[in-house]
């Protein structure tokens, strides 16, 4: 799994579910999932947005993984996600 050195303090995805559809984001650190970040915590998005914030139980703020080195892995249901960018 490739990783990335997070910048910014959210993350965003371009994405389309179908109304039963769900997108769900894990954060992971050489494949073990984050506390408060794994797909437990995460508030699926559903819907078509051009770009929508991830959210987890705990929130949007990512600030607190800056300069850190994350994984993202994707759950879906019925959706398509066409990208995703650090803000």
């Amino acid at each position: 799994m490739k990783s990335a050195v997070f910048e910014g303090s959210r993350i965003r995805i371009n994405a389309r579910t179908s109304r039963a559809g769900a997108v769900e984001i894990e954060l992971r650190s050489r494949g073990v999932p984050l506390e408060g970040f794994t797909f437990a915590d995460c508030v699926p998005f559903n819907g078509d947005e051009l770009w929508a914030d991830c959210q987890w139980k705990r929130g949007a703020d990512l600030s607190a993984l800056r300069g850190k080195r994350v994984e993202l892995a994707v759950r879906l249901r019925t959706a398509k996600v066409f990208a995703f960018r650090f803000d």
